[in-house]
């Protein structure tokens, strides 16, 4: 019935919230430690099947929060403070809820403190299907520092497409024939490629998105040969 099914979400919830915990004052930008400690437990959110938000402030920072535009860093998990301070491109995969958006934002706003005070030309680029996500994200990262900086853009996918076929040039003499027929999708890529190779032990949706995030759409695709 309904009561024992969100029993069960409330169940499952409850054993990914039991994440380890490094404490907000732990480790600092530049990986150093001390002796602070938080304990092993997350508060759930009573209104979302999710792990409650919980910000960092640090002592240095107690008078930014008069500043209304400030909002304070997410804080981060071991595993999602290892996923924002990787080097190079990272693919990130979950279920809805999982903290894939707080990776993304606190990657952003580590890179740029990372990379922008030694480059003028730095600049950051947020492409999302979801103008809901596209927003919560420009708020968040925008949020991090209290201003908005004309080096770093959030877009929706389409805006980014209609902006790329208004500026790219195009060759009359030369025809784009598309042919549906020829599209390849994850169920084609699975049933027809990935099946061929019973040899494999990595997953379809594991090496598709591979394909999209590392061979075809990383930085390291376009300065590799």
């Amino acid at each position: 019935d309904d009561v024992s099914r969100h029993v069960k979400l409330i169940e499952e919830a409850e054993k990914r919230s039991r994440r380890q915990l490094v404490g907000a004052l732990e480790v600092d930008e530049f990986g150093n430690s001390n002796s602070f400690t938080i304990g092993n437990d997350i508060m759930l959110d009573p209104k979302g099947n999710t792990p409650m938000k919980v910000y960092e402030v640090t002592y240095n920072n107690i008078e930014r929060l008069q500043d209304l535009k400030w909002h304070p860093p997410l804080y981060l998990t071991k595993e999602e403070r290892e996923i924002v301070e990787t080097q190079g491109t990272v693919l990130v995969v979950g279920r809805s809820g999982c903290g894939k958006t707080i990776c993304i934002c606190n990657r952003m706003d580590y890179d740029w403190r990372r990379y922008s005070p030694n480059n003028p030309s730095f600049s950051q680029l947020f492409i999302s299907r979801s103008m809901k996500l596209r927003n919560i994200v420009k708020e968040t990262v925008e949020g991090c520092l209290g201003e908005e900086i004309e080096s770093r853009r959030f877009e929706s996918f389409p805006h980014v497409l209609r902006s790329l076929e208004s500026k790219l040039p195009v060759d009359e003499e030369q025809s784009y024939s598309y042919f549906p027929s020829q599209k390849m999708t994850f169920m084609r890529f699975k049933n027809e490629i990935y099946s061929s190779d019973k040899s494999c032990s990595v997953g379809a949706l594991t090496i598709w998105k591979n394909i999209h995030v590392f061979i075809k759409g990383s930085v390291e695709s376009l300065t590799n040969e």
